[in-house]
C-alpha cells in the first residue's frame, strides 16, 4: 500500500493545483486524514493504511513522511516558507497528473473525489476545526495515542445512495421498463425483416429504345432519327443499371 499512499500524495497536489489552492505540509496531511476518516466510513477500512496518532496538530502518521521523501524531488515538488510566526514550513506541488485509475476502484476513487472536492479549497484553519472537533476518532483521543477509527459509525443506505447518485427503482416500473424494452427490440427485428423492393417504371419510349439497341440491323436506331425523345426519372435510373 505504500505506493498507493505516495500516488495519493501525488493526486492530492494535482488536484490542489488544479482549482488553485495552495499545499503545506499541515493541510496535506489532514487532507490524508479526512480521506481515510471517510474511505473507512465507507468501507470500514483505513485507505492509506497508515497508523494515525495524535500528534501537536492533531492526527498525524509517520507513513507520509517517508511516503514523501521517496517521491520528493520525482513526482511532487518540496518548496520552503516562512510562517507567520517565522517558522519553516512546507509546501508541495505535482510535477505530474496522477488519477489513480489503475490501483484504486471507482468507488474508492469517488470517496476520494468527494472528499477533495469539499476540502481541497478551504482554508487551512476550517479543515483544522472540522479535524479537532467534527471527525469521530479526534473525539476522546489522547495525545501520543492511536487514533480509533471504529468510533466512525458506518454509512446509511441513504448516503450510500447519494454517494452513488442512485434512485431506487420501483420493482413494479422496474418491470414495466423491462417489458417497454423488449417490446421495442422485437419491433425493431420486425421492421429488419421486411425488404421492400420498388422496381422502376418503364414506359413505352423506354422499352423501343431497349429494342432498337438490341437490333443490330437497326443500330443507327433509325425508327427514331427525327423524332424527339423524352426519358423519365424512373427510365433514367433503369438505364444507369443497366450500364
Amino acid at each position: 500500500m505504500a505506493d498507493l499512499l505516495q500516488r495519493l500524495i501525488v493526486h492530492i497536489a494535482d488536484f490542489v493545483g488544479e482549482v488553485g489552492g495552495d499545499l503545506p505540509k499541515t493541510k496535506l496531511v489532514k487532507l490524508l486524514y479526512l480521506i481515510d476518516t471517510n474511505f473507512y466510513r465507507y468501507f470500514r477500512r483505513i485507505l492509506t493504511e497508515a497508523r494515525w496518532f495524535y500528534y501537536l496538530y492533531g492526527p498525524y502518521a509517520h507513513e507520509i513522511d517517508s511516503a514523501i521523501r521517496s517521491i520528493e524531488g520525482y513526482d511532487l515538488a518540496e518548496s520552503q516558507f516562512l510562517s507567520r510566526r517565522g517558522r519553516k514550513g512546507f509546501a508541495y506541488k505535482a510535477t505530474i497528473e496522477e488519477d489513480l485509475r489503475d490501483i484504486l476502484p471507482l468507488d474508492g476513487r469517488q470517496v476520494v473525489y468527494n472528499t477533495l472536492r469539499r476540502w481541497a479549497i478551504e482554508d487551512l484553519n476550517s479543515i483544522l476545526d472540522h479535524v479537532y472537533f467534527d471527525t469521530p476518532p479526534m473525539k476522546g483521543a489522547r495525545f501520543g495515542e492511536f487514533l480509533d477509527f471504529s468510533k466512525i459509525p458506518p454509512v446509511t443506505a441513504r448516503a450510500e445512495r447519494e454517494r452513488r447518485k442512485e434512485v431506487p427503482i420501483p420493482r413494479e416500473r422496474m418491470e414495466e421498463l423491462r417489458r417497454r424494452y423488449w417490446e421495442s427490440v422485437d419491433r425493431r427485428r420486425q421492421r429488419a425483416a421486411q425488404v421492400s423492393v420498388v422496381l422502376p417504371v418503364f414506359d413505352r419510349v423506354y422499352a423501343r429504345a431497349v429494342e432498337l439497341l438490341g437490333n443490330e440491323e437497326m443500330s443507327d436506331l433509325e425508327g427514331l432519327r427525327g423524332k424527339s425523345i423524352e426519358i423519365t426519372d424512373g427510365a433514367r435510373q433503369a438505364l444507369s443499371e443497366q450500364s
